[in-house]
């Protein structure tokens, strides 16, 4: 019973072992370009994203990255329109919408929404590709994205994980007391 038992809790923390670092290559917060000076891209050597493609790459997905003044920001685009963002560890609740090869966001206490545009570096195929323009200067950069199902399914997984962890732990304690009763 014990090496079966062993057998379980080794599989179980390896499979955990596994989606950890799945998790930290899916949706690491800043990637080797973090440090990227958004100054020195050239604008030139960017491609600006159409309608089509900025809901494709951004409805139903979270994504990280940082602006031009050094702030952290996490973005979730819901698929009905809304938007939770963090910038700084400061929680910010919206809309956005795409249009005219734009993301536009108002977010509480606005009047009205503000909207910029989504460049693509071709030249980069992962998901720090990705630029924030206003006014025709990058003050933006995505250095993570991810779906939001995955994300969640991810995260539930974990949970079970720590489930069955604390099960297995409770078992175990209560296997040497129901011995000696």
């Amino acid at each position: 019973m014990n090496l079966f038992f062993f057998k379980e809790m080794l599989k179980s923390i390896m499979l955990f072992i596994f989606k950890f670092f799945s998790i930290v290559l899916l949706f690491v917060s800043f990637s080797l370009n973090a440090s990227e000076d958004l100054l020195e891209i050239n604008k030139q050597d960017l491609q600006k994203l159409e309608t089509q493609e900025i809901k494709k790459i951004f409805i139903n997905k979270i994504t990280e990255g940082y602006f031009l003044n050094d702030n952290v920001f996490s973005d979730t685009y819901f698929t009905d329109g809304k938007i939770e963002t963090t910038i700084d560890n400061r929680d910010f609740k919206g809309l956005y919408k795409i249009e005219d090869s734009s993301i536009c966001y108002q977010y509480e206490n606005e009047i009205q929404y503000e909207c910029i545009q989504i460049y693509q570096n071709n030249n980069i195929n992962t998901n720090d590709r990705y630029f924030f323009i206003f006014e025709n200067k990058i003050f933006g950069k995505i250095t993570s994205l991810i779906d939001i199902d995955e994300y969640r399914k991810i995260q539930e997984e974990k949970r079970k994980a720590k489930e069955g962890r604390k099960n297995r732990g409770l078992q175990m304690l209560q296997s040497p007391l129901n011995s000696q009763l």
